[in-house]
């Protein structure tokens, strides 16, 4: 990132080609790696909600059909533990392209 925003205040004074190509690069993929964490996010909400209230409606309404271990504090647990992984998720594509962005700075220095 101190790369990045060095280049940045450089590019800024001394204006190249190489420079805007890089700087609208840094834009469009920082906009691709939100699309990509707020779909993953979605997608994972939505099975999870999905989920959620299947479990909670059964127990709820037809207890005698539910697990024993199936009580309000595991799926208070669940539901935990689903958005801990929706976090995740979301943060993977972000993850990924700093990570690919890095090495591929390392190599031009």
């Amino acid at each position: 990132m101190a790369y990045r925003l060095g280049k940045m205040a450089h590019a800024m004074a001394h204006p190249h080609d190489a420079d805007a190509v890089e700087l609208n690069q840094m834009i469009v993929e920082k906009q691709v790696a939100f699309w990509q964490a707020w779909t993953a996010m979605g997608l994972h909400g939505m099975s999870a909600a999905q989920n959620f209230s299947q479990q909670w409606l059964r127990w709820s309404c037809m207890p005698w059909t539910s697990p024993a271990a199936l009580t309000p504090l595991a799926l208070t647990g669940q539901l935990q533990a689903s958005l801990l992984e929706m976090a995740t998720k979301g943060l993977a594509p972000v993850r990924r392209k700093a990570v690919a962005n890095s090495r591929r700075l390392a190599r031009r220095r």
